[in-house]
């Protein structure tokens, strides 16, 4: 499936236009921390519902500690409350600040497990793959991977996952009903609920 990720960064998107460029799914961000909502977050929702795309939800992790990361994961059950997605709730693990690697496995795991019980349902990990293959510990490997990587014509999988559910493989990308340039990936099934 074509995919693309969006936020506040994008602005005012089409998503009629969206869907007539052939997007399959559109995962929106949803929230970041312990208190933020992203500002269009509600209206893209509504708005990608009337396309007939099908959605997914992301949260950017920030939590230091095992306590933030269940209060996180609180949050973006929270904010997500009563909207239907068609595809799991993400973890968007990028910056961890200079925790070890032991630390960022652990608050990545209360988060995720959080997201589940909190929200009832499945969840993946979305991350670069340089942290899958320097940070993530191959007990994470139980949740479909959504990796980032540029400019090869596949991401490299010499990792505990070996298979991706999702690959982010620009940064630049041009869609239609969207001003600028915008996250493009493909999802395989395993990202769909």
């Amino acid at each position: 499936m074509n995919g693309i990720d969006v936020s506040k960064w994008q602005g005012d998107i089409d998503f009629e236009k969206v869907a007539k460029d052939g997007i399959e799914l559109v995962y929106l961000k949803a929230s970041e921390g312990q208190t933020w909502i992203d500002p269009y977050f509600y209206r893209n929702y509504a708005k990608v519902k009337k396309a007939g795309i099908p959605v997914g939800f992301y949260h950017y992790l920030t939590a230091r500690t095992p306590e933030e990361a269940e209060r996180e994961a609180y949050h973006f059950a929270y904010v997500t409350e009563g909207l239907i997605p068609e595809a799991r709730m993400v973890m968007d693990l990028e910056n961890m600040g200079n925790l070890t690697k032991e630390e960022i496995n652990h608050i990545a795991k209360v988060f995720l497990q959080g997201v589940e019980g909190f929200s009832g349902k499945p969840v993946a990990i979305y991350a670069d793959h340089d942290y899958v293959e320097q940070i993530l510990e191959d007990s994470l490997a139980v949740y479909p991977l959504w990796i980032a990587q540029y400019g090869r014509i596949a991401p490299n999988m010499n990792n505990a996952w070996g298979t991706w559910a999702g690959w982010q493989y620009t940064d630049q990308g041009y869609v239609a009903g969207i001003e600028g340039a915008v996250d493009q990936s493909i999802f395989t099934e395993e990202m769909l609920l």
